[in-house]
């Protein structure tokens, strides 16, 4: 619609008539209110006559038969990718009460560390062999993942236990802690030229020896987080700088970022801590109501991811004779856990959650 208001008012004299003729192929039965109402008050529409009545017919038809276009039935969802031996990726939107387990086409690589651009691509990195590791990107359309680029590990150094994806302003960064041969620790970090579809290399940051690691992206920086150290990268001058490490928890299991914070969860207590990156200062959440839900003696766990703005926790208890699932959000304006209370079907649920896991628009037609 923008580019036939464009298209009549660049030359108004002689396009505006032609309106009339024009309008009823724009889909207006697939906008939402606001727009169409957006439109009705345009100055355009109301000096030509006949234009907004050819709208409100449209309106008033509906959509009936019309397909979408691709990107315009999208759903926000938490994506689990469980690319082993079920081969599956469960699509996830509890408010919603969407919950779709959908087995990958053909041979399907194992993926870790699956990241979403802010254009909505989504990028993982597999294993191809014992010294290579590719860059794989989603293809929507066809929900099978497609070969970006390879060669992603070389270095002089022995690679770690952990190999990290993130973006930062639309460019990626393949992140991993490796060991010289005189047995020196280093973040090594190489950014990926989409341009040339290779790997230049990044600044090095030597660390201590550390259990876990986790790193994340937040604003235009990226975060290496350990439990005794933490470093943030500013790739635009290529230089790492130390931060406050949390030191509270003990096990770093997931970590994501929402605005100026970076949330991190403990997989022995279930702990969630914040950091503010304007600060450079943690905080501790208060605890959710676990106890409640759970018998003592059953087997938990949980996973932690984003969706709509907001932190949400996956608790699960799983046992012979029991089979719990609660998703709690966290409310920042209140300081509070909220329990979604939200219908999650069991079945095929626990084969499909994967660790790992990212959020991403997706497009319902092809999943369904």
């Amino acid at each position: 619609r923008e580019a036939v208001v464009r298209w009549a008012e660049h030359n108004r004299e002689d396009r505006q008539d032609l309106l009339p003729s024009i309008l009823p192929h724009i889909r207006f039965n697939l906008m939402t209110s606001d727009h169409t109402a957006a439109i009705l008050e345009h100055a355009l529409i109301k000096e030509v006559p006949g234009s907004s009545e050819v709208i409100r017919n449209m309106v008033q038809k509906g959509a009936g038969d019309l397909k979408l276009r691709y990107g315009m039935d999208t759903q926000e969802m938490a994506l689990f990718f469980n690319s082993g031996s079920t081969n599956i990726l469960l699509c996830m939107n509890p408010q919603e009460e969407i919950h779709i387990c959908c087995p990958f086409r053909g041979n399907t690589p194992c993926v870790k560390s699956p990241t979403v651009t802010g254009d909505n691509n989504i990028f993982a990195l597999a294993q191809r062999g014992e010294d290579e590791i590719d860059l794989l990107m989603y293809n929507h359309m066809d929900h099978v993942w497609e070969r970006e680029a390879s060669s992603v590990r070389w270095s002089d150094y022995l690679v770690g236990n952990y190999e990290h994806l993130v973006e930062v302003d639309g460019l990626l960064y393949y992140v991993t802690v490796e060991m010289s041969l005189s047995h020196d620790r280093y973040v090594v970090m190489k950014m990926y030229n989409p341009h040339t579809k290779q790997w230049q290399k990044c600044a090095l940051q030597q660390v201590a020896e550390s259990e876990l690691e986790m790193v994340v992206s937040c604003g235009e920086h990226i975060y290496f987080i350990t439990n005794g150290e933490m470093f943030r990268y500013h790739p635009r001058e290529d230089l790492w700088s130390q931060r406050t490490p949390p030191r509270i928890l003990h096990a770093l299991f997931y970590v994501v970022s929402i605005g100026t914070e970076i949330y991190c969860t403990d997989g022995r207590d279930f702990q969630t801590i914040a950091y503010s990156t304007t600060s450079d200062s943690w905080r501790r959440l208060p605890d959710f109501p676990r106890q409640r839900i759970y018998p003592a003696d059953h087997y938990e766990g949980h996973r932690a991811f984003l969706l709509g703005g907001q932190l949400h926790i996956l608790v699960y208890s799983k046992s012979v004779s029991v089979n719990l699932w609660r998703i709690f959000v966290y409310d920042s304006s209140s300081d509070a856990w909220r329990d979604l209370n939200a219908t999650i079907p069991n079945m095929h649920l626990w084969v499909a959650l994967g660790d790992t896991y990212c959020v991403a628009r997706m497009y319902m037609p092809c999943l369904n």
